[in-house]
């Protein structure tokens, strides 16, 4: 279902085999949710039922690290974001990890990050030679504390995470060249003020940003989507153009609605079954709008509502872990339901007149109808062979806005036609029935 460009790009950065692997992902459903440290039993039970084919953890080099192995047995690639917290080996010019309970920081020493990071990275490598995905993540949303004192994710400066973002790929690519590296995400509210010139941190920003992309040592980007869902293709333009020849980009948070938008203003405390429908509206074009524009992984935010997020983040989860067992949101089977249709769809085929003269033209047409990203300017392939023969490409379209088609014909004898969508982007191959023109 999942191929074209996203798969172009797993392919060339990684060469991981992406087809015949065991488990519920084939490597090319893009999509899927982030669980953070997934220490709840039923974590992967949910991810599969979904239909999940990635999952984001979260480990910080101190604390016991989330199960990885659980998901990659089951058939799940895995994004691992590495917070550097382990006390005995961090800088603490800007704090300690007792005073930043959030935050990643600087290594004291890199010889010890990078042997810890081979030692967490170690049990899923089996995995790889089974056709699972794993790419690992230096820190989330990086500030600089040097200019922002508040700075929630990175206790260290700019220079700091580019020197750590390159121990870990070396560390990475060390151990297996077929892990990938991933960027620091890109904050939604920084993509705001990157393509805002008006914004009050454009500029600083931007700088940041652009500096990121030009000297970071990574495989994909990664970017962070709240806020409007419509301004979601601007802050991957605004990406795409500023990244290397050969990266990626992908996104581990995506999420809404929210309250900063000006077209989804309200609050889950002015209503929850109002929230909750609003936001199981929001899975399906957040979800298109990160696949539609290129992303290679694209996950929601999160699996399970947060008990310790401001307001604005802790109930955009698909399931209400209040109650046990955890309730299923409306937005959980709006998810499974868009994996179940993104992509599908199908052609169909007629001819007229059906019977001609040799050397007459008859018409045929048809529609492309399902997913509506996959209708509107699609090829369409025309096969056409004698009674009882096989079919050849005898010619190539396009179809229009509405998703139609049609093909003027002159054959000489009986033929059999039939239209063929071919895998496209990230649509699905459609095969007409086949339709006969009869030469009398």
């Amino acid at each position: 279902m999942w191929i074209g460009r996203i798969v172009a790009a797993l392919v060339s950065l990684f060469a991981l085999p992406l087809a015949g692997a065991e488990g519920t992902t084939d490597g090319h459903n893009p999509f899927g949710v982030i669980a953070g440290v997934a220490r709840r039993p039923d974590a992967v039970t949910r991810v599969i039922d979904l239909g999940a084919g990635w999952v984001r953890l979260n480990t910080d080099l101190a604390d016991p690290t989330p199960d990885f192995a659980a998901f990659l047995e089951a058939g799940v690639n895995v994004v691992i974001t590495v917070a550097n917290r382990d006390p005995s080996n961090v800088v603490t010019t800007y704090g300690t990890p007792t005073q930043w309970i959030h935050a990643g920081f600087p290594f004291a020493s890199k010889d010890r990050y990078e042997q810890d990071l081979r030692d967490v990275l170690a049990p899923v490598l089996p995995y790889l030679d089974r056709g699972r995905q794993v790419w690992v993540q230096a820190e989330n949303e990086i500030g600089d504390a040097s200019v922002n004192p508040r700075a929630v994710y990175w206790r260290g400066t700019l220079d700091q995470y580019l020197d750590q973002l390159a121990a870990l790929h070396d560390a990475v690519k060390s151990l297996d060249p077929r892990l990938g590296v991933v960027l620091t995400s890109f904050a939604s509210d920084s993509l705001d003020a990157a393509v805002d010139p008006i914004d009050p941190h454009h500029d600083y920003a931007v700088r940041k940003l652009e500096r990121l992309l030009s000297e970071g040592a990574y495989d994909a980007a990664d970017l962070h989507f709240y806020g409007c869902v419509e301004d979601i293709p601007a802050k991957i333009a605004w990406v795409e153009e500023r990244l290397p020849q050969g990266r990626a980009w992908i996104s581990t948070e995506n999420g809404g609605p929210d309250s900063e938008c000006p077209t989804t203003p309200g609050s889950w405390r002015d209503g929850l079954p109002a929230f909750e429908a609003l936001q199981a509206r929001q899975v399906p074009a957040r979800l298109r709008a990160c696949a539609d524009g290129g992303g290679a992984v694209c996950l929601w935010f999160s699996l399970f509502d947060l008990r310790d997020e401001v307001d604005r983040f802790n109930h955009l989860g698909l399931l209400d872990s209040r109650v046990l067992p955890p309730r299923e949101k409306p937005a959980y089977d709006a998810f499974r339901s868009f994996l179940r249709s993104y992509g599908v769809r199908s052609i169909s085929v007629a001819a007229s007149p059906w019977r001609v003269a040799a050397g007459e033209t008859a018409t045929v047409r048809g529609e492309i109808a399902g997913d509506a990203g996959c209708v509107a300017g699609q090829p369409v392939e025309l096969r056409a062979g004698p009674l009882g023969g096989t079919l050849r490409r005898v010619r190539t379209g396009t179809t229009d806005a509405d998703g139609l088609y049609r093909f003027a014909v002159s054959p000489h004898t009986s033929t059999r036609y039939r239209a063929v969508a071919p895998a496209d982007g990230l649509c699905d191959l459609a095969r007409s029935r086949t339709v006969v023109v009869r030469v009398s």
